[in-house]
């Protein structure tokens, strides 16, 4: 877990997408903040560009994404658009934040 959230910050610091593997899809995020989300465990709220799997009817937009529910987690190489448009750092969705744009 903790490696997943040192990615995260590392992908903030590069402005940089990560690919997360979730159980049964895939995320390409761009990541706005990375802390606490309200059922305690670290979370990374950012801009789902893309999904593919079970959950790829969610498309693009705004998500939350529980770090607990990553099997994987790699830096892309592409760059990353954050902070987008509409993006409002008190509005995360985070209990807690520890990095964000």
């Amino acid at each position: 877990m903790r490696e997943f959230v040192e990615l995260a910050r590392e992908a903030l610091a590069q402005a940089r997408r990560i690919q997360v593997v979730l159980r049964e899809s895939r995320a390409l995020i761009e990541v706005h903040a990375v802390g606490l989300a309200p059922c305690g465990n670290p979370a990374v709220y950012g801009w789902q560009v893309s999904e593919s799997g079970v959950m790829a009817a969610d498309g693009a937009g705004w998500k939350l994404l529980p770090l607990t529910d990553a099997v994987e987690c790699c830096l892309g190489t592409e760059r990353s658009l954050a902070p987008r448009l509409g993006y409002r750092p008190e509005a995360t969705g985070l209990a807690e934040v520890w990095f964000q744009y």
